[in-house]
């Protein structure tokens, strides 16, 4: 029995993409064919090849360059794609979407108020908290610097 096709849906821009995966053999074969003597790949049968094979939107139909003269995010697009293709790293959009779900935690190891292992150890609970006393903190810092006359 043939493994179904995996799949992935994003939004970038506001428009949702479906994302086909073509086994692993065509994948192979993508990168290959876009390569030239070198293994210098071009960009432009590359982008060709997962428009043509790897991208659809919602309603099924395929997208093109003429698509994206019309339509935001060709190289974000493009770049989701080729990720979700060769499982690569995840892309920028992922990790800045993770960060900010995490945002409160990353924001006290930033600041260089706890350490990265410490914050793992933390309840949400407690990150809420020790945010809210770092707001309290920076508030009263604030206060003073005017009542002194400092900017």
């Amino acid at each position: 029995m043939p493994k179904p096709i995996r799949q992935k849906v994003v939004e970038i821009e506001g428009f949702k993409y479906i994302f086909r995966h073509p086994g692993l053999i065509n994948a192979i074969k993508m990168d290959e064919n876009t390569r030239d003597e070198n293994g210098i790949r071009s960009s432009e049968a590359f982008y060709n090849e997962l428009m043509e094979h790897i991208i659809r939107l919602e309603d099924g139909s395929k997208v093109d360059f003429e698509y994206f003269e019309e339509n935001p995010g060709f190289l974000e697009v493009m770049s989701e794609a080729e990720a979700f293709v060769f499982e690569q790293p995840k892309s920028n959009r992922y990790y800045r979407e993770k960060a900010k779900k995490r945002g409160l935690m990353w924001r006290l190891v930033i600041e260089k108020i706890i350490d990265y292992e410490t914050a793992l150890e933390m309840t949400l609970d407690e990150i809420y908290e020790a945010n809210a006393a770092l707001d309290i903190h920076i508030e009263n810092v604030n206060k003073a610097n005017k009542k002194g006359g400092r900017k």
